[in-house]
């Protein structure tokens, strides 16, 4: 058994606690993964393969060791290939407009290596139990051009990717840069004329 090579599902996964559960390929009761066990200490999330090696240790427990993810159902190719697309388009866009204001490059890039600090940080406090980075400042930092940065570090640290309040304000925060965009490039600015038009209505109310 301390030889052969395992392959099996991570079922659940504790983030923030370092620890989850396989199933066992043996059949029997889910076999228990630790952070530590793992190459690299890349933590897993549900869903994700992982292939091991099984030995019985000093009280004739079988334990896992040796783990190595093989598959991030996160990390997939058609999913990067998206991500980088996404996350990319506004730096093309800065660029085409580089000549009329060199603001929204200048934003992007540094806003965006923020955001992406941000969530490496995040992600490594959980992983240690110590105070968080609150999702209401890492938004507020997607918003003002940094969202590039969490989609990159999301699929390279699997942090929030799965979170579905989070996932959907990002979501909504790159819908309204994307708005901007086409207001800016195609409209000349009519979206952000007729809001300001409205405020002020409001305002004079």
């Amino acid at each position: 058994m301390k030889n052969k090579t395992y392959k099996s599902t991570v079922i659940s996964w504790k983030s923030g606690q370092g620890y989850g559960f396989m199933k066992n390929p043996n059949g029997g009761s889910d076999l228990f993964l630790h952070i530590n066990d793992i190459q690299g200490k890349r933590e897993p999330d549900c869903g994700d393969f992982v292939r091991f090696r099984l030995k019985t240790d000093e009280k004739g427990k079988t334990v896992v060791y040796g783990a190595r993810l093989i598959q991030f159902t996160a990390l997939s190719a058609m999913s990067w290939i998206t991500t980088v697309a996404i996350a990319g388009l506004p730096f093309i866009l800065s660029l085409i407009t580089l000549k009329r204001t060199p603001f929204p490059l200048i934003l992007y890039s540094c806003m965006g290596t923020l955001c992406f600090f941000m969530m490496k940080t995040d992600k490594r406090r959980a992983e240690e139990g110590r105070w968080r980075i609150s999702d209401d400042s890492i938004h507020l930092a997607q918003l003002l051009w940094g969202w590039p940065g969490t989609l990159i570090a999301q699929k390279i640290y699997l942090h929030k990717a799965r979170k579905k309040p989070f996932q959907g304000t990002l979501n909504f925060i790159i819908f309204l840069h994307i708005l901007f965009w086409v207001d800016y490039l195609a409209l000349d600015h009519l979206i952000l004329k007729n809001v300001i038009l409205l405020l002020e209505q409001v305002a004079t109310d």
